[in-house]
């Protein structure tokens, strides 16, 4: 493995490449001697065989091997392939290296499953497994937690279930910010603007508690008050103002790998699974679980054994810049259209700056659109010149574009449990964490204890008493 990309002459060599792989990453280098592109894409992918040391990097010409190419349907040069346990688990087409580091790197443990098990690891006698395709560090469109610009600004609505997820989990954020630096939080000044020309618009719709002057949260939060009308920038007629905090989701996510890991009580796992009965054959002890743990998020949408229809993408896209502003905040809406909405905020330790963005159900398009990229600054510096120091876009300090899918559940968010049959004639307890779309950072410690209970009340129903519950999740 690693070192080289190794030549495939026929079909043979191909399925006794897959097969000798096993369980192991595969990467596949479909070309042409022809192809300008393919040429010129060459050399970064045998430095991706040096980087990537535990994958296998192999490579075919279409013309020369040309019943593989049908078999794999390629249709343009270059496409690469990735495989594990001999079925096909990526593909990128065209030579770009960002897109395939991005893919080789890709193996999901999002904020909600690692909260869950965090929350589910102050029980020393639950054994855990956290089982993944992804995990802090990688970056894939899918994989929603990374691309977040995360924050604690409540959008549930008042005496819902989200709204207690929201009530709950804020104390736990504060918590982090005041005795934890480490963990990438920090508390910001917030400002939320609201235009009465909004009030039918989506946006207004989707933030109707956020822009409320008299919201559930106010209490929540700290140091909420109403702003002076006549501070107000031109075209917003009311505000508020309060202290909340804000996430730095490069370093959160791997805080909160480090604190599962001290508990030495729980392992992490890459894994990919075609069916919810699969992550329970997969726990660190060798043993069947006896619970699994469901927040797989968009996936929960083509996961064999779950497959909800209800699960959408909301395609968010944003800038990161180097520029900080003493404070973050948000806008009723947009005069670019009802997906597009308006937000910022600075990170911790040295983040950047997030600027928003937009809210475009059932897109799953992972391509920057640089056109909405010009009104998102344009629509930021509108509410924060000062991000600029008064230049507009050209004094923005751009480091990269994101773009990320929102694990949307069309009936709101699943939190409950489910008994399903396995292969063995037994039944498998599951309980499910999924569909948080935008607000999984600020509902994940309310949503992780709803779990809890519910992960006890399943020990307890397996005839295990809390005292005796050795149980494997």
């Amino acid at each position: 493995m690693g070192g080289g990309v190794h030549n495939l002459a026929s079909k043979a060599e191909w399925e006794k490449a897959l097969t000798d792989a096993g369980s192991e990453l595969v990467v596949l280098d479909c070309f042409a001697t022809w192809c300008g592109p393919c040429k010129m894409i060459a050399p970064k992918i045998v430095d991706f065989s040096n980087q990537f040391e535990k994958a296998h990097f192999y490579k075919i010409d279409v013309d020369e091997v040309p019943d593989v190419a049908q078999e794999l349907g390629i249709r343009a040069m270059p496409t690469f392939k990735l495989f594990k346990n001999g079925e096909q688990v990526g593909e990128i087409v065209g030579a770009n290296p960002k897109a395939i580091e991005t893919a080789i790197s890709s193996n999901l443990a999002g904020v909600t499953g690692l909260t869950t098990a965090l929350l589910l690891s102050e029980n020393p006698r639950y054994k855990i497994t956290v089982a993944a395709k992804h995990m802090p560090g990688d970056y894939d469109i899918q994989y929603a937690s990374p691309w977040a610009g995360a924050n604690y600004m409540p959008v549930s609505l008042r005496d819902t279930p989200a709204a207690q997820w929201d009530r709950d989990t804020f104390p736990y954020l504060v918590d982090l910010a005041r005795n934890h630096p480490e963990s990438g939080i920090h508390f910001q000044k917030t400002k939320i603007f609201n235009r009465r020309k909004d009030v039918q618009s989506a946006t207004a719709a989707w933030f109707a508690d956020l822009l409320s002057t008299d919201p559930w949260w106010k209490d929540t939060v700290l140091d909420f008050k109403v702003m002076n009308p006549f501070t107000l920038p031109e075209g917003v007629d009311s505000a508020t103002e309060f202290t909340s905090v804000c996430l730095n989701t490069a370093i959160y996510l791997p805080y909160l790998v480090s604190r599962l890991l001290a508990t030495r009580r729980v392992v992490l796992k890459r894994s990919i699974f075609k069916h919810i009965l699969d992550a329970a054959k997969i726990h660190h002890t060798g043993k069947k679980a006896d619970i699994v743990i469901n927040c797989t998020g968009l996936s929960a949408r083509t996961l064999g054994g779950v497959m909800d229809e209800n699960m959408i993408p909301a395609r968010g896209q944003t800038i990161l810049v180097r520029n900080e502003s003493d404070w973050m905040g948000s806008i009723s809406g947009s005069d670019d259209g009802e997906d597009e909405v308006t937000y910022l905020m600075t990170r911790a330790a040295g983040g950047g700056s997030i600027l928003g963005g937009c809210y475009q159900k059932g897109n799953y398009d992972g391509s920057v659109d640089l056109n909405l990229a010009s009104r998102i600054m344009k629509r930021v510096l509108a509410i924060c010149p000062e991000l600029a120091d008064g230049k507009g876009p050209d004094g923005l300090d751009i480091v990269k574009h994101n773009v990320g899918l929102r694990p949307v559940r069309i009936n709101g968010t699943r939190i409950e449990r489910e008994a399903i049959n396995d292969t063995d004639g037994t039944q498998l307890q599951l309980v499910h964490n999924y569909g948080h779309g935008g607000f999984g950072y600020q509902s994940s410690y309310g949503c992780s204890k709803v779990v809890v209970g519910l992960v006890n009340e399943a020990v307890e129903d397996l005839g295990k008493t809390t005292k005796q519950a050795k149980a494997k999740l």
